[in-house]
């Protein structure tokens, strides 16, 4: 299955979603695609555990990099989840290059695609695209405080 999720609030997704993976005794790799912040703080609950690893890029890596990363989960890393976050926000990957990773994934991969853009061809591509829109709630109109 693939996921997508943009907008401001797809990091709290995918933590989440990798909390419930590694709860149900799955195999995490979580990829984080940032330029601006090197912070692994959010994910240092999940880094005692042996079922979890992680990876940070600070520049955008290629695309033989990503095909190796892929190549690897296929050819034996062990890995029921890949979150790769931020990855839609990385201007240097077009849309053929995103169509080609979900469709080189391993079938018995979870593949999880983050970011704050909107990549409308996605859709059609993924098993679910979720849009993540904050909004204030006022008590008494439409949600709890």
């Amino acid at each position: 299955m693939t996921h997508v999720y943009t907008g401001d609030g797809s990091s709290l997704i995918t933590l989440g979603l990798s909390a419930r993976a590694l709860g149900a005794g799955w195999r995490v790799h979580f990829v984080r695609f940032s330029e601006n912040s090197m912070s692994t703080e959010d994910l240092s609950i999940f880094m005692k555990g042996e079922r979890f690893s992680y990876l940070v890029f600070r520049e955008t890596p290629s695309m033989d990099k990503l095909r190796k990363l892929l190549l690897s989960v296929r050819e034996g890393t062990e890995i029921d989840l890949l979150v790769l976050e931020g990855i839609l926000d990385l201007t240097e990957l077009s849309d053929q290059d995103l169509a080609q990773l979900i469709e080189e994934k391993p079938s018995s991969l979870e593949l999880v695609l983050t970011g704050t853009g909107h990549r409308i061809f996605l859709a059609e591509k993924v098993d679910l695209a979720s849009r993540i829109l904050e909004r204030e709630v006022q008590a008494g109109k439409g949600g709890n405080p």
